[in-house]
């Protein structure tokens, strides 16, 4: 009993340092990008951490399947690490970046192998109460973080945020390291590399967002055949079907990163409206936030509690809609700027809409793997969150960049951003769960 709750508490700290260093930026970005004078990157200082976590999600995924989560997790452990060290001591934002994708990379290969684990060490009866347990763990450091960075930065330093994580990095390899290795295989299975396609896609993704980042030109009809090189190394990660979206897994992927695209979509900007328009504080800032995450870690229980009586198709419904309300308060806030209570509400709708939504996403995900590609699905899932938050903070950071050079105002940048993000909820809605309702039906 000993050593399964030190296996718990592991894998909740290995997902909780993922989490609390990837929404902790949220928060710093605006003063760190003002301390190294590059806000011109503000967008893709968080597409580097998650285009790497694209290598990183592969990597573990394949390296999992083929011989255990051992060697791999270890080898992420010490990238997160080296990153964390980078970042903390950055004195630009290109070395900053550089330390954001070590720390995505390790971030990845974290991620991918604790909800890999899942399935191998605990019986089918029990996983849904650990994806609730690791979801919470996400939802913690969302709570955590936004009060903790803005105290760094209100009172010390932001490069605190990356220094302080290092103690609790060894902690959580001590805690896993026994656990990891009992369950390493003896034979490594025959398993695909997937890891040229992961590097295509990085740098297919990258380059995408690079230039979507610049001033308009004719640079910008690279962004064609950058997206098309990006295509064949993506569905070559995801399953066969995934194009035609044939099996009810293919549709769940496509729902998963249309969820995090919604969601982050909306947090990732929202310090610029609160610190650039509202001038709030970066602790008020983090009060935001945190509200989104005490719902999103009560919707998530909720959910857990209830997902036998609820179906699939009408939880995620549930938490989209949740999302739209939580878009019109968003929009109600620029309205209403003395007050800050539309950001508050907003803030929670999207948090819970977020907790019915993935908690419901990864486990009838992983419901629908087939025995022996547990790592394959972690993979894809992994891939598929990873992608959608780069794209749609580089998008975002693309208008805020167009915007400021065309003299266009900050509000009118950051309302097109909160459109995409609707856009995106729509989709689902009105696409994929019609089609998912009659997937699982007619199963």
């Amino acid at each position: 009993m000993f050593k399964q709750h030190a296996l718990i508490l592991g894998l909740v700290l290995a997902v909780t340092i993922h989490a609390y260093d990837e929404l902790v930026l949220a928060i710093a970005m605006p003063a760190i990008t003002a301390d190294l004078d590059g806000f011109h990157w503000y967008g893709l200082a968080f597409s580097s951490y998650l285009l790497a976590t694209l290598i990183g999600v592969v990597w573990a995924g394949q390296d999992t399947d083929k011989q255990g989560p051992l060697k791999v997790f270890m080898w992420g452990y010490f990238a997160f690490g080296l990153g964390l060290v980078l970042s903390g001591s950055a004195q630009s934002m290109e070395v900053l970046i550089v330390g954001r994708a070590l720390q995505g990379l390790g971030g990845g290969i974290s991620w991918t192998v604790a909800f890999a684990v899942i399935n191998l060490a605990f019986e089918e009866t029990k996983r849904p109460k650990m994806i609730a347990m690791l979801d919470v763990a996400w939802v913690v450091p969302s709570l955590i973080a936004p009060v903790i960075g803005g105290l760094f930065i209100d009172y010390a330093h932001w490069r605190w945020i990356f220094f302080t994580q290092l103690p609790v990095l060894i902690v959580t390899a001590i805690l896993l390291y026994p656990h990891f290795a009992r369950l390493q295989k003896p034979t490594k299975q025959i398993v695909h590399n997937r890891l040229p396609a992961a590097y295509l896609l990085t740098i297919g993704a990258a380059v995408l967002l690079y230039i979507s980042n610049q001033a308009i030109s004719w640079l910008w009809l690279l962004a064609i055949p950058a997206a098309i090189f990006s295509l064949k190394p993506l569905l070559s990660l995801m399953p066969k079907d995934y194009l035609s979206h044939t099996s009810a897994l293919s549709i769940l992927l496509s729902i998963h990163a249309l969820i995090f695209a919604s969601f982050y979509g909306i947090e990732i900007f929202l310090p610029v409206l609160t610190t650039n328009i509202f001038n709030y504080s970066a602790l008020q800032t983090g009060l935001f936030i945190a509200v989104g995450a005490c719902t999103w870690c009560f919707a998530s229980l909720l959910q857990a509690r209830i997902s036998q009586r609820l179906s699939t198709v009408r939880s995620l419904l549930f938490g989209f809609l949740c999302f739209g309300v939580g878009i019109a308060l968003l929009f109600l806030s620029h309205i209403i700027k003395q007050s800050p209570w539309p950001l508050y509400l907003s803030m929670g709708a999207c948090g819970f809409g977020m907790g019915m939504a993935f908690n419901t996403c990864m486990s009838a995900a992983m419901s629908q793997t087939k025995e022996g590609k547990e790592g394959a699905t972690s993979t894809s899932l992994g891939i598929m969150s990873s992608l959608s938050i780069a794209l749609v903070s580089g998008i975002g950071g693309a208008v805020l960049n167009i915007g400021e050079r065309s003299g266009v105002d900050i509000e009118l940048s950051l309302v097109t951003i909160w459109s995409i993000a609707g856009c995106c909820a729509l989709i689902a809605v009105l696409v994929f769960l019609p089609r998912l309702h009659r997937m699982l039906k007619e199963a």
